[in-house]
């Protein structure tokens, strides 16, 4: 080997697993270099070694906690992110990547960018949502619509909470990411029954009720109202449903 060449190598590290004496499993990582005897001029190489077994257990730990808040995330459809407002450096976990579409590979979206996410009618709101920050409490939600790059439209729910530096000055944003979509059109099919619902009593003169056997609460519908030609705020009762039957009845 060339004497200069190996001199002026860099130092260089592995690591490897090695069993004790005592049958332990251990984790080991080498340090080494060359060296030049000041004596002898002999090359040689110098090194250490150290028990990294804590530490990888550590680091797997690590992994295996990742893992599952990922996968936890992932089925919730919940993602977590974190801004610093004095770097712009922002953090988003695996799941919020999923929840907006975006590749993990590609340049983190400006603000820019992300408002143009935003759905159209929802825009003024998120851009006063944001000139307001500074106003905000510690912790606030907001909810918006998004328009991926596949061209799906999700409803987001948001929980942000608010860090300050020691001058009060707004610094650091951190919070979730909920994609409530499936939330949103399953509360829409509801309200949209529930309105076919009142149509179909008014059209064909009938009403329905609820009663709970055990706390005696009455429920009617709005057909129930209309029937009975009382005002919807009134709450029903079975003493109420009495007082208007007739007397020979």
């Amino acid at each position: 080997l060339n004497k200069n060449l190996v001199l002026g190598s860099d130092p260089w590290s592995y690591t490897f697993r090695l069993i004790s004496a005592t049958g332990k499993l251990k984790h080991i990582e080498v340090f080494n270099k060359f060296s030049n005897s000041a004596l002898t001029g002999a090359v040689t190489i110098v090194g250490s070694y150290v028990d990294i077994t804590e530490r990888m257990e550590i680091e797997e730990k690590l992994r295996l906690n990742d893992a599952r808040l990922n996968e936890a995330q992932e089925l919730a459809k919940i993602g977590n992110f974190e801004l610093d407002l004095s770097t712009n450096e922002v953090f988003y976990s695996k799941s919020a990547y999923q929840i907006y579409e975006w590749d993990e590979m590609d340049p983190m979206p400006d603000a820019l960018k992300f408002e143009e996410m935003i759905h159209p009618g929802d825009r003024d709101y998120f851009v006063e949502l944001w000139k307001l920050l500074p106003e905000r409490k510690e912790t606030f939600d907001a909810y918006f619509r998004i328009i991926t790059k596949s061209g799906k439209l999700k409803h987001i729910h948001t929980i942000n909470k608010l860090g300050r530096n020691s001058n009060g000055e707004l610094n650091r944003i951190v919070g979730i990411v909920l994609d409530v979509t499936e939330r949103k059109l399953a509360d829409a099919l509801i309200l949209k029954n529930e309105l076919r619902l009142v149509e179909a009593q008014q059209l064909s003169k009938t009403g329905s009720f609820e009663l709970n056997w055990m706390t005696g609460v009455l429920t009617w519908s709005l057909g129930m109202y209309a029937i009975w030609e009382l005002d919807s705020t009134i709450i029903p009762s079975v003493d109420l449903f009495y007082s208007h039957v007739h007397p020979d009845d």
